[in-house]
């Protein structure tokens, strides 16, 4: 009731007053709600940078992890180099990654929650502690040797390090996600506070300006506006008498109300011009037609003198974006137009030609709603008066955009091409037309050194003069394209690798006219394939000649074992075989020393093959494998050889007592032969080890040797 009283006190004021009353009030509500949102987002921004800090911290705390990994490993590599020049091949990377480490932890430093700050300094301490420590490694293997950084490095003391060291990344990770967690929930609970709340006042606000609306509408706007309808209706059926309501109101209902009194008068006017108007519909509806028909297929816009637009079909309207005719009626031909050349002396002249009724016609860029460019094919024709005097201007046109967009897309997929591959163009006689900075800077040349000349000067003599090189041209000109691999010749004689594909252009009737190439550098690529067949190669090598030290090994044994057998039935006889024994044992120590060191070089050589088949990524990972068995077959050898070394130092000792008491060494010798078919049984079985290590090198020899071979059977 409230409301209708207000409505009633407000009979006079105005709607655009009352309009902007209703504005005011949900301007307010917005403005409530735009608080009530920036609230929420800033507790989501605050929330949002806690947890990219702790994903920041994370990732840190994972960086330092693959450091750490990495400097284990390159120490490991100090421990089992030979020289001076090995350990420093690992002590390069060892010393990066440290420094990596020190530079990682202060930049996580600078992240630190204050809270977090003590507990960091422990870690930074056992960061500290574990690069001193690893520096000192790489220090002692530089100045003493390999053996000196073992003995100080790989000992529990080192492995404790490390272990603190990885503890207080673990639980600085741990703390970084709780901390995630924990932020999360916040998030979670500003969330239904703020949605809350949003939705409560959106409902109040809504509930209430839809009910002040409806009886604004009712009482303001639909009840008056119904009454001059229904008196508007009168007019049309021709019933001028009665009088035009609501003239008394102070309003824009008033306005209208003696709006509408006007036009009573001018139709009492207007029935007067009837008959003289229906004889000029008849001629207008004639012109309509006309105007209808180019309508329908063609979209046509009409403008003044001045260039302000009086009217426009659907298709104009769809071609330009605009959903309504009120939306541009009335503004300026500019509106189409871009700002420099809507400013610019060419546009001026454009419409002074049209003032003079000079006809103007071609395609044109257009700016539609929302700063759409479009593209039409138009004529701007200027209608003239029964002076000859031109009085608007009548465009036709038709909407090209697509056409212009799929010849832009074309265009900038060649662009992408020529910005990311080396791109050169060809007659079909094999003359170079274009090549893009790519191709000229791999090969070395400028554009005008190669312009106009044959694609020969890319390629060996030898094969210049081949008839495979004809057929290669003869092919493209026929209008099949050729993809390989193809060895090429750089302005400086050096040979390199590419991946490339000839590629006929045909013209309209299906005819090729030139040749575009698009290629990329694989130089690298073959190169690590040839170097790693050849590392494969090595170790094969080595394995074999591992393998024939093993069946010489195992000959000598057989050899030590008949001479101690004789020694069995000779020292019964006489204590003078005593001496024979131990000079044999002494041999017998050298060939295990001799064991010995082979299962290291074994060893290192397996060690450094894992790392050349690292380098060599994926076409490496059958040899890793391999290298890794090689490596545990020798460190195998190395313990039997200690297992030798123990039996022959019994030996020795039951020689020495020979000395003393040969009838001792005539109750031992029995045990002594017994040990000596015992360790000739072990060298056995080493030999057939090392001819199965010898076997698996040389498969993967082969193996590596067939998968360059397959690439280059792919070259050109």
């Amino acid at each position: 009731m409230w409301i209708v009283i207000i409505m009633i006190m407000f009979k006079n004021v105005s709607v655009v007053h009352k309009i902007l009353g209703l504005v005011f009030f949900l301007s307010a509500l917005a403005l409530g709600l735009a608080g009530l949102g920036y609230y929420g987002l800033s507790q989501y921004q605050h929330a949002t940078s806690s947890i990219q800090n702790a994903s920041a911290r994370a990732q840190y705390s994972e960086k330092i992890n693959g450091l750490v990994y990495a400097v284990v490993m390159d120490s490991r590599g100090v421990y089992m180099a030979r020289d001076v020049a090995e350990v420093e091949k690992f002590a390069k990377p060892l010393t990066k990654n440290l420094a990596l480490i020190q530079d990682t932890v202060s930049e996580w430093e600078k992240i630190i929650k204050p809270e977090d700050k003590g507990s960091f300094s422990a870690l930074k301490k056992s960061a500290d502690d574990f690069v001193k420590f690893r520096t000192e490694i790489v220090r002692l293997g530089m100045e003493e040797g390999a053996p000196a950084a073992r003995v100080y490095g790989d000992n529990d003391e080192n492995r404790s390090n490390r272990q603190a060291f990885n503890k207080s990344l673990v639980d600085f990770a741990a703390k970084n996600e709780a901390d995630i967690i924990q932020t999360y929930e916040h998030i979670e609970s500003v969330r239904g506070k703020v949605k809350a709340l949003l939705i409560n006042s959106a409902v109040i606000g809504v509930v209430f300006t839809l009910v002040f609306s409806f009886f604004f509408v009712q009482n303001s706007l639909r009840g008056p506006l119904r009454g001059l309808c229904g008196y508007l209706r009168l007019l049309a059926q021709g019933k001028l008498s009665d009088n035009v309501p609501y003239l008394d109101y102070g309003n824009e209902v008033g306005d209208m109300a003696r709006s509408v009194n006007v036009l009573r008068d001018g139709l009492l006017r207007e029935q007067a011009l009837a008959e003289q108007a229906e004889k000029q519909k008849h001629i207008d509806a004639e012109f309509r037609g006309q105007m209808q028909a180019i309508r329908k297929s063609q979209a046509v816009i009409e403008f003044d003198m001045d260039g302000t637009i009086l009217a426009a079909n659907d298709h104009f309207l769809r071609a330009a974006g605009y959903d309504d005719l009120k939306d541009i009626v009335g503004k300026h031909h500019s509106i189409f137009a871009t700002q420099g050349y809507a400013a610019s002396h060419e546009y001026k002249e454009f419409w002074n030609a049209l003032r003079r009724g000079e006809y103007q016609s071609g395609e044109y860029k257009r700016i539609g709603k929302g700063g759409r460019e479009f593209w039409i094919n138009a004529t701007y024709n200027p209608i003239l008066d029964e002076h000859g005097k031109p009085f608007k201007v009548v465009k036709f046109a038709v909407d090209v955009t697509d056409a212009k967009l799929a010849n832009a897309d074309y265009q900038g997929q060649i662009e992408a091409i020529n910005k990311s591959q080396a791109v050169i163009h060809f007659n079909m006689d094999g003359t170079i037309i274009h090549a893009n900075d790519i191709f000229l800077n791999f090969m070395g040349y400028s554009m005008n050194e190669i312009r106009g000349k044959h694609h020969a000067i890319f390629v060996d003599k030898a094969q210049v003069e081949s008839a495979e090189y004809k057929d290669f041209w003869n092919n493209l000109r026929a209008g099949n394209y050729d993809a390989r691999v193809f060895k090429r010749i750089t302005r400086n004689g050096d040979e390199v690798w590419i991946q490339a594909s000839y590629n006929p252009v045909f013209d309209l009737n299906g005819k090729p006219f030139k040749v575009v190439k698009y290629a990329a550098d694989v130089t690298d690529m073959i190169n690590l394939t040839d170097q790693t067949g050849v590392n494969v190669g090595s170790v094969a090598r080595a394995t074999e000649e591992l393998s024939h030290s093993i069946n010489e090994i195992s000959t000598n044994m057989a050899r030590s074992k008949q001479a101690t057998e004789d020694i069995v039935h000779k020292v019964k006889a006489s204590g003078e075989a005593s001496g024979n024994l131990v000079s044999t044992m002494r041999d017998m120590e050298d060939i295990v020393n001799l064991i010995k060191d082979i299962a290291e070089q074994v060893n290192l050589l397996a060690l450094n093959a894992t790392i050349e088949a690292a380098r060599a990524g994926e076409a490496g990972k059958g040899f890793s494998v391999v290298a890794s068995e090689v490596k545990n077959l020798a460190t195998q050898t190395a313990s039997a050889t200690d297992d030798i070394a123990q039996e022959i130092s019994k030996v020795q000792q039951i020689s020495g007592q020979v000395a003393n008491a040969v009838q001792a060494i005539i109750e031992s010798a029995d045990s002594v032969n017994g040990y000596v078919a015992g360790v000739a049984s072990a060298i056995e079985e080493q030999s057939i080890i090392v001819k199965d290590i010898s076997t698996n090198s040389q498969t993967t020899s082969n193996a590596v040797a067939m998968i360059s071979e397959s690439i280059k059977k792919t070259k050109k």
